[in-house]
């Protein structure tokens, strides 16, 4: 609903979006969460809704059947990537006044980086010559694009780093709530080699 809002009311996008130069002079602090209730756009809404709506949904699932905290190791995941995500983007562009940023893409890419760690060695990436990629390669290639991308593309008003803290953000929390997911990768390792 904050969204939907922000969309028509420019001052209700501007006091609730990121700006690491103001959060770096302990000013808009709020906004490292805030930021992740707007969006530019109604494709940049979708998108992040979209993947959310996707990977939250079999995240909680996985997370429920795991543990009866399930459910809220999930909004907590979701959460904590979105402020952990504007954190880093906020080290990385603390002395640039011109850097604002919205969006939920941090705790978007998190649901979807934690869904393919959580199950490492499946699929759900397919690529028409390569076939199956795993999942543990599919991770190397979304925070490699999002670093790649982060460096080569400074000027296309993505924030590409918030991308790639959100979507490690989720490997390393769902890690901490199931780390026999490190097990699951060495045993395919040592079966494969």
């Amino acid at each position: 609903m904050v969204s939907v809002t922000s969309l028509s009311t420019g001052k209700l996008k501007s006091v609730l979006l990121l700006h690491p130069y103001s959060i770096w002079r302990r000013q808009r602090w709020y906004t490292l969460f805030t930021s992740g209730l707007i969006h530019n756009s109604w494709l940049h809404l979708a998108v992040n809704m979209l993947v959310v709506l996707v990977f939250a949904s079999k995240l909680e699932k996985e997370f429920a059947l795991q543990s009866e905290w399930g459910r809220l190791q999930l909004v907590l995941l979701y959460v904590f990537s979105i402020i952990l995500s504007n954190l880093g983007a906020t080290l990385r562009y603390r002395n640039d006044f011109l850097h604002s940023a919205t969006g939920a893409s941090g705790g978007a890419l998190a649901t979807l980086c934690g869904f393919a760690w959580l199950y490492p060695l499946d699929s759900m990436l397919i690529l028409p010559i390569f076939g199956p990629i795993p999942n543990l390669l599919y991770l190397l290639i979304i925070l490699g694009a999002c670093l790649y991308a982060a460096r080569n593309r400074q000027k296309d008003s993505i924030d590409h780093y918030g991308h790639f803290y959100g979507g490690l953000t989720g490997i390393i929390i769902t890690y901490l709530y199931y780390p026999h997911t490190l097990q699951v990768i060495i045993g395919g390792f040592n079966r494969h080699w």
